[in-house]
């Protein structure tokens, strides 16, 4: 009754389209420049907006918002979670290349550890062969095995003992033939999310190799895949979605085991 150009049925936003507009048939908003303009005006026209409009109608605007706002975010989370998984596969490929060319020089976005025949001067000569021999693909049946592992916490169980690689008669036979205790080595490491009974047993076929070699090596190789020691220093955290992974170089031959933390 206050507007009695409201009242006539026909006429489009009170018969001034230059400056007004009515998207949903039932109000009257001003164009932007009446907005810049007319400042005061806007603010009446807009608390008018706001008292014609239903709590039902002002919660759909906040919720709308509220998507919007939600969205956004998921979309710059999905975004930088992918770049990263892009990162992760240019790092697998060039790891590979470094352990063709027998490079110790490598530096990734990752830590790697080079494994090589001393730690500490302690023997690693045969553990360095068995981790060679899978990567390469000697180890499995031709397969080779992935040199891009995952840190997590590693079990207590020794779930290998009763496989063939490493039960008694294998561990018998082997200090028949070499004259010494033999300590059954795993790759990948028990203590990464590639290695473990679950992927030896896996659908995808065995992904994990098994070889005895002198028990004098379990302490030092321990002692190099340490998550609270060497492996915690170059920047691996188990678990960790991303800082749990890094690469391994095996390097027979060479003389010193060590880690090296991602590049800056």
């Amino acid at each position: 009754m206050t507007e009695p150009l409201s009242l006539a049925k026909y006429p489009y936003v009170h018969g001034n389209p230059v400056n007004a507009t009515d998207p949903s048939g039932m109000m009257l908003l001003m164009g932007l420049m009446t907005v810049v303009d007319k400042p005061k005006q806007y603010v009446q026209e807009t608390q008018k907006i706001n008292r014609q409009l239903t709590v039902a109608q002002k919660v759909l605007v906040v919720a709308l918002g509220g998507i919007v706002i939600a969205g956004t975010i998921w979309t710059i989370f999905n975004l930088d979670s992918i770049a990263f998984q892009i990162k992760l596969l240019d790092s697998k490929r060039k790891l590979r290349e470094c352990f063709e060319q027998q490079d110790k020089d490598c530096e990734l976005d990752i830590p790697i550890v080079f494994c090589e025949d001393r730690y500490k001067r302690q023997p690693l000569a045969e553990t360095t062969r068995h981790i060679y021999d899978a990567i390469s693909g000697n180890a499995i049946r031709g397969l080779p095995l992935t040199s891009l592992l995952s840190a997590t916490k590693a079990g207590k169980d020794q779930w290998y003992r009763g496989q063939e690689e490493c039960n008694k008669e294998a561990r018998e036979a082997y200090r028949a033939k070499f004259s010494q205790t033999g300590a059954c080595d795993e790759y990948p490491f028990h203590a990464s999310e590639q290695g473990g009974l679950r992927n030896y047993d896996s659908y995808r076929g065995k992904t994990v190799s098994l070889r005895l070699v002198p028990e004098k090596e379990a302490g030092p190789q321990g002692e190099l895949m340490n998550a609270e020691g060497a492996m915690g220093r170059a920047g691996v955290v188990p678990n960790h979605p991303r800082k749990k992974w890094y690469g391994v170089i095996p390097l027979p031959g060479l003389p010193f085991s060590f880690w090296k933390p991602a590049k800056p």
